[in-house]
């Protein structure tokens, strides 16, 4: 009998460490899931799975998960995690976008491009089975949730024992590694093994071996994975919505400048197949065209009826645009590669949307080694944003007929200013511009400075004052290509500030005495409206402030939109414009008002936001005084943004770069982190009130804000019904305030 212990002692220590076991598992759909004949349907934004292994239980240790992952869509990523079984539907009563779970409680898989995935991790959750959630909430930031069908094929699930799990990690990562590789990786596992045990070991190793069988995605490998999709569901896409009964002719310029035979090679096979015939492609040589290039150009000519070739400077392009014969033409150069539904795309575009000039989205490559530099996803078009740091392009499709007879390429320098110039000329008899939301391009990055590839400030006035604004300004920027536009016809009236408060004197002291050293006293009439205060330091603030401004009571339950609107109502007629600004709004330099105020001079324009920044965190200004900050002694570009603009559908309504790093891209150059944009001055769908401009005729046509919306979206709400009257909403990229978003109600 005392045998039977010692069997299951040495047989349980087997288990613990050498034992290997392939464990058949059930793969069940849970919350927002649904089985389908091939797979799974992701029926809601927390997609959840119910893993049970079949005649056993799961066991404490090291596990390998393998699978075979695949999806309806182009541009998606697994993210898998492990959480125990009984969190599966568990209710949650969180009302933020993510739910938190106990330290430990869940297991972060790497994430995964579809096709073979490979995971190792530890369990020591239900052996009954957990859940598993394929596309995780809080990843990627944009919270855009995975819907549509998926398949996890092949769901495999093997234990291993400490010691076999070791041997199995060595073997990983010592194969194919050169001798001095493998003492260090051997030499570190020895090291852990004395200083954290073997579970320390196996950890780093792990991660080791995931890294060998599964390496982290980075821009490039996203691209590579986005190219391989089937032709793909891009290509469906451009399919789907071709409409038109006729396919308008193109007429293609390739300018070769500096490039190699090898480079307008590729190019033109790039253009030869498309799945959309292009009628005319147009070789453009200059004087930096090298003569091998211009040989091969002439080769090329000859060789294919549908290329010809001329030579021609960017500042005669003229002569090059009279041998266009396309009812569209579009531009783009040598070493470039459009993807093969490129053209058929665009023109979709363009007859869908009974537009006049189509584009679409890019990826730029490094020189060398086939990666990526960026990717350029734009959004729509915005007269303000392509004025100021022009984002459309090459292969910008333009009807030929708005062109005219042009002649005023004298100031271009580059392709790119050539192709600036093209819109511009368009843009004075276009109707509709559309963005088609696919990667049509492929570029390498430019050598030569923005400041070469824009047109000169010149260019910009002339047109802006072709539009009725003679007075406007246009002066180079910090950034190189960025231009700083000032339209010059304010209203003569005075801007009326409304501040709702209740409590929290120290904020709003810091709010209205930053206001009154920025603005100066002539453009501005104050009301604060006193919320029923209650605190005798609040009370004894708002006395002193009715020495120099208007303060008025407010009685009854909190609604945003009723105290706004009854406060514009205290404003005399010398108000032409109303600015919405919450108690906890800091400005932090002069000209920010005047900048909002400009912009609002135009007629096409409604509605006016800023950027707005969280306060650097300074351990030597505590929140209970923050009104000890002396002006300007504290560099914007220290924080994080707030808000920058509205941006609807993600998931209802989101600040555009929200916690992003500031940089003033005006004043102190550009990011130099080349996948966040630019942050310049453009429309929104939205911006939000904490510091809202607009004019006094446009708010009284809308009504103002809706008291049915008492503290939420009163914002959002406004700035939709005035794009539905026609007005656009902008937020200045140089207005730029410090908002302490946690410190105040609503």
């Amino acid at each position: 009998m005392r045998i039977l212990p010692s069997v299951r002692q040495i047989w349980s220590g087997y288990i613990r460490l050498f034992r290997i076991r392939s464990i058949p598992c059930a793969v069940t759909p849970s919350q927002d899931t649904e089985a389908t004949q091939d797979g799974f349907m992701a029926t809601g934004k927390d997609t959840q799975l119910k893993v049970s292994p079949t005649g056993t239980l799961l066991s404490t240790g090291w596990y390998r998960l393998t699978y075979e992952a695949d999806y309806e869509g182009d541009d998606h990523l697994f993210v898998p995690k492990i959480f125990p079984g009984y969190l599966l539907d568990e209710p949650s009563d969180e009302t933020g976008p993510f739910r938190t779970f106990p330290a430990g409680s869940l297991i972060e898989l790497r994430a995964h491009f579809p096709g073979p995935a490979t995971h190792f991790f530890h369990y020591n959750f239900d052996p009954k089975g957990f859940r598993f959630d394929p596309f995780e909430l809080d990843y990627p930031r944009t919270r855009i949730h995975y819907s549509g069908e998926f398949k996890l094929s092949g769901f495999c699930l093997t234990y291993y024992g400490s010691i076999s799990f070791l041997l199995l990690c060595l073997g990983h990562v010592l194969k194919h590694q050169g001798q001095t590789r493998r003492k260090l990786v051997i030499g570190k596992t020895l090291m852990l093994l004395r200083k954290r045990g073997l579970e320390g070991a196996l950890r780093w190793l792990a991660h080791e071996t995931h890294l060998n069988l599964q390496p982290p995605f980075s821009p490039t490998t996203w691209y590579a994975n986005f190219k391989r999709r089937p032709e793909s569901v891009s290509e469906a896409r451009s399919s789907e919505s071709s409409t038109a009964s006729t396919t308008p002719s193109l007429t293609l310029f390739i300018v070769a400048d500096a490039a190699s035979p090898e480079a307008l090679t590729s190019t033109i096979d790039s253009a030869l197949a498309q799945t959309q015939k292009i009628d005319a492609l147009i070789i453009l040589a200059n004087s930096r065209t090298p003569r091998a290039t211009c040989l091969s150009a002439q080769r090329l000519a000859q060789n294919q009826r549908s290329v010809r070739y001329t030579v021609c400077e960017y500042q005669n392009f003229e002569k090059g645009l009279d041998l266009a014969t396309g009812d569209l033409i579009s531009l783009i150069k040598a070493g470039d590669s459009l993807v093969r539904h490129a053209v058929k795309s665009l023109a979709s575009g363009l007859a869908q949307g009974n537009a006049d000039i189509a584009y679409g989205d890019e990826v730029i490559m490094e020189s060398s080694g086939g990666r990526i530099h960026k990717t350029v996803l734009r959004s729509a078009f915005c007269l303000d944003h392509f004025l100021g740091h022009p984002v459309l392009g090459r292969l910008t499709v333009i009807r030929r007929n708005l062109l005219g007879g042009m002649n005023s390429f004298s100031w271009c320098e580059s392709d790119e200013a050539v192709n600036e110039q093209l819109i511009l000329e368009a843009l004075h008899r276009t109707r509709r511009i559309v963005h088609v939301p696919q990667i049509l391009l492929e570029r390498p990055k430019a050598q030569t400075s923005p400041n070469s590839r824009r047109l000169p400030a010149s260019s910009i006035l002339e047109f802006l004052k072709s539009l009725g604004f003679l007075q406007a300004t246009v002066e180079p920027a910090a950034t190189p290509g960025l231009y700083s536009i000032r339209y010059r016809r304010p209203p003569s009236g005075k801007i009326g500030i409304v501040i709702p408060t209740k409590n929290n004197g120290d904020l709003l002291k810091l709010a209205v005495q930053s206001l009154e050293e920025t603005v100066p006293k002539t453009l501005y009439d104050l009301v604060i409206v006193d919320h029923e205060s209650d605190d005798p330091a609040t009370l004894n603030l708002l006395d002193t402030i009715a020495s120099r401004h208007r303060v008025i009571p407010y009685e009854g339950a909190f609604n945003f939109s009723r105290i706004n609107n009854f406060a514009v109502e205290c404003f005399n007629e010398e108000v032409d414009s109303f600015l919405f600004l919450n108690n906890d709004i800091e400005a932090i330099q002069t000209g920010w008002l005047e900048a909002m105020r400009d912009l609002l001079s135009r007629k096409d324009v409604g509605i006016v936001g800023a950027t707005l920044l969280y306060p650097p965190k300074d351990p030597a200004v505590s929140d209970a005084n923050v009104t000890s900050r002396a002006r300007g002694a504290v560099s914007p570009d220290t924080c994080l943004i707030q808000h920058a603009g509205v941006m609807l559908n993600v998931p209802l309504a989101e600040h555009y770069q929200k916690c992003e790093r500031y940089r003033d891209a005006y004043q102190q150059g550009a990011s130099q982190n080349p996948a966040i944009p630019h942050l310049v001055t453009r429309t929104f769908s939205a911006v939000t009130a904490a510091c809202m401009l607009t004019r006094r005729d446009v708010f009284e046509t809308l009504g103002g804000f809706d008291d049915a919306l008492a503290v939420g979206y009163q914002d959002v709400d406004l700035c939709l019904r005035a794009r539905d009257q026609g007005y656009k909403t902008v937020c200045s990229a140089e207005a730029v305030l410090f908002h302490h978003e946690s410190m105040t109600r609503g």
